[in-house]
């Protein structure tokens, strides 16, 4: 997520005021952090990461939310469409 500010801000997307906004808002989600051990899961995240053509730490939210069932949250076209080929929801 901090990476997506970065980028955005880079590329005149976001103002640095709208950055700080963002990030004081974060503690208004309710963020769950997963402690399940990572290199656990490599296999499958390299996997999806071959198979859709993405970026490692893309298929990593792409296998946490296969693993958990839950919706995807993104507004990168890559990830959306590989989302949608492995069936996960988006919002």
């Amino acid at each position: 997520m901090l990476n997506g500010l970065i980028q955005a801000k880079k590329r005149q997307r976001i103002s640095e005021e709208g950055v700080q906004s963002f990030i004081a808002n974060l503690t208004s989600f309710q963020i769950v952090v997963d402690t399940e051990r990572g290199y656990l899961h490599l296999r499958t995240i390299r996997d999806l990461a071959e198979r859709q053509g993405l970026t490692s730490y893309d298929s990593a939210y792409l296998e946490l939310a296969l693993r958990l069932s839950l919706p995807l949250a993104t507004l990168d076209a890559n990830l959306r469409r590989a989302a949608l080929a492995e069936r996960v929801p988006l919002l």
